[in-house]
C-alpha cells in the first residue's frame, strides 16, 4: 500500500502569493513545503537591507487597498508607512518599515523552505510528496514550452551603494534622455546615512539575472498565454497563482486576495 504523502502542500514559489497560501494553510493545521529556484526568498519583493537602509532590490512595490480588513492583515505581519508616492486612488498604502524579506519569512514561518530547488527537480517526485501542488511559476516552463515560449518584457536591476549623503531629490527619477528609472532607497524610509543606496533600473535585453516583469502586449502572445491557461484551468492535482498566471499588471493586493480565497477554498 502506498504511504501518505509527507505534506499537504507543495508550493512551488516564495512570492507573496505562495507565502500567503504557505502562512494561511499552516494556521489551519496543513504541513507545507516551499521550493524556490532562487537562493533567497521573495520573489520580485525581495529586499535587503544595506548599511542600515532598506533595499528593495527589485524596484518599489507599494501595496494599495480600499479594503481595510486586507491592510490590517498585512500589517499584523509587519509595520507599512506611507510611501508618498502615487495612491492610485486607494484609500490605504504603504511599503513596509523592514522590508517585504521579513514581511514574507514571517508567512513562511511554519513552512519547510527549500532554497535553490527548482520544480523540475523535483516535478516526478511531486505527488509522493504532497497531497497537491501549489505552482506560480512560468505557465509554458511549466508546460515545457508544448505550445512555444511566452515573451515577457524583461529589466535590469543595478544597485550601488555611494559614499555621499544623496543622489538624486526624490525617490524615483528618470533622467532625461534616458530609458533608466533610479530609485535612492534611503528617501523612501527617511533614514540618516553618510552613504546612499541607489538601484538603477533598465530594459532587459534578455540575461537570465533579469527580472520578468509582465507579458508582452502583443496578440500572438496573448493568443499563446490563454491557450496555456485553459491546460493550467484542467488540472486537478496542481492549483495555479501568482502574477505568471495573469495577464498583464498584477498587484500585491490582488495576489493577498487571490492566494487566501484559494487556501478558503482547498482547506
Amino acid at each position: 500500500m502506498d504511504s501518505l504523502p509527507e505534506y499537504d502542500f507543495l508550493i512551488v514559489g516564495s512570492g507573496i502569493f505562495g507565502s500567503v497560501f504557505a502562512f494561511e494553510a499552516g494556521r489551519a493545521g496543513k504541513k507545507c513545503l516551499v521550493v524556490e529556484k532562487r537562493g533567497r526568498i521573495g520573489g520580485s519583493l525581495y529586499c535587503e537591507n544595506i548599511r542600515g537602509i532598506e533595499v528593495h532590490r527589485f524596484g518599489i512595490h507599494v501595496f494599495r487597498t480600499d479594503d481595510r480588513e486586507l491592510w490590517e492583515y498585512m500589517n499584523r505581519f509587519g509595520e507599512f508607512f506611507p510611501s508618498g508616492l502615487d495612491s492610485r486612488g486607494k484609500k490605504y498604502e504603504g511599503v513596509p518599515l523592514h522590508g517585504y524579506t521579513r514581511i514574507l519569512g514571517e508567512m513562511l514561518e511554519n513552512a519547510d523552505v527549500f532554497l535553490n530547488t527548482d520544480y523540475e527537480q523535483i516535478r516526478r517526485k511531486a505527488r509522493k510528496m504532497a497531497g497537491r501542488v501549489v505552482y506560480t511559476g512560468r505557465l509554458d516552463t511549466f508546460y515545457r514550452e508544448c505550445y512555444g515560449r511566452l515573451l515577457y518584457e524583461r529589466a535590469r536591476f543595478e544597485t550601488r551603494t555611494l559614499y555621499r549623503e544623496y543622489y538624486q531629490t526624490r525617490v524615483q527619477e528618470n533622467p532625461a534622455g534616458s530609458e533608466c528609472q533610479i530609485i535612492e532607497h534611503k528617501r523612501l524610509t527617511g533614514t540618516q546615512s553618510p552613504l546612499t543606496v541607489i538601484t538603477v533600473r533598465s530594459r532587459g535585453k534578455g540575461g537570465e539575472e533579469e527580472e520578468l516583469v509582465r507579458p508582452l502586449e502583443t496578440k500572438e502572445n496573448r493568443e499563446l498565454f490563454e491557450k496555456y491557461r485553459l491546460l493550467a484551468e484542467h488540472e486537478n492535482h496542481i492549483c495555479f497563482g501568482g502574477r505568471m498566471y495573469h495577464w498583464g499588471f498584477y498587484s500585491i493586493e490582488e495576489a493577498v486576495r487571490d492566494a487566501r480565497l484559494l487556501a478558503k477554498r482547498l482547506l
